[in-house]
């Protein structure tokens, strides 16, 4: 059975149609990728399956429990970690407590704030940095922060929204190495959104199939 399923899912934005009915599955633990040039509606759907936005019509269905047609989920009962394209890191805290920031939210006792920011910072390689600052660091050290904050809950489910485009080419296709077996290390489900310099099509990418909308 599939973990996400995304059920004739509609989304318009006044008279533009960002999402026309798309049909998806996502199987637990795989790591999924939408491919499509700008204004595709990659970024939209991303958006729906974290409830940051709400489609006119469809539902999406998150390890059995769905998500719109039986009232809606907020975000942030959806068991979901996302990483944006532009770091969304807090400049004014230190890494430790960008990190912790949703750990804090949850009233989670202090030692298992500690042990799991630790178990973290030591997984995404930025042990011996939680005391610096985000302007104190390179562009793909704070994208590593806000991975590892999407990570650090344990998330069902990570959303990976262009995260590494920001960055330079070599830097990027490492840290998209480093995401890939990071992710399927930990077994989360997961959908990454790139963009693809093509004027048509729209494609999803598994390690199982490939299909174009």
């Amino acid at each position: 059975m599939a973990f996400i399923e995304i059920k004739n899912l509609f989304k318009r934005f006044k008279k533009v149609v960002a999402v026309n009915h798309i049909q998806l599955e996502v199987n637990e633990g795989e790591l999924l990728t939408l491919l499509g040039p700008s204004g595709c509606g990659k970024t939209t759907t991303l958006r729906c399956i974290a409830g940051l936005e709400r489609p006119e019509e469809g539902d999406i269905v998150i390890d059995g429990k769905p998500m719109l047609s039986k009232g809606f989920v907020h975000p942030s009962k959806r068991g979901i970690g996302m990483v944006f394209q532009n770091y969304a890191v807090w400049p004014h805290m230190k890494v430790y407590k960008n990190i912790i920031y949703g750990l804090k939210l949850q009233r989670m006792p202090k030692q298992t704030i500690q042990e799991k920011a630790q178990q973290i910072l030591e997984l995404v390689g930025l042990d011996g940095l939680e005391d610096r600052y985000p302007g104190q660091l390179s562009g793909g050290q704070q994208q590593r922060v806000a991975l590892a904050r999407a990570l650090v809950s344990n998330p069902k489910v990570l959303l990976l929204d262009e995260p590494l485009s920001n960055l330079d080419a070599k830097l990027r296709e490492g840290l998209r190495f480093e995401i890939k077996s990071l992710v399927r290390r930990m077994g989360i489900t997961s959908v990454y959104v790139m963009t693809r310099q093509k004027p048509w099509s729209f494609l999803i990418e598994s390690p199982s199939w490939t299909r174009e909308m």
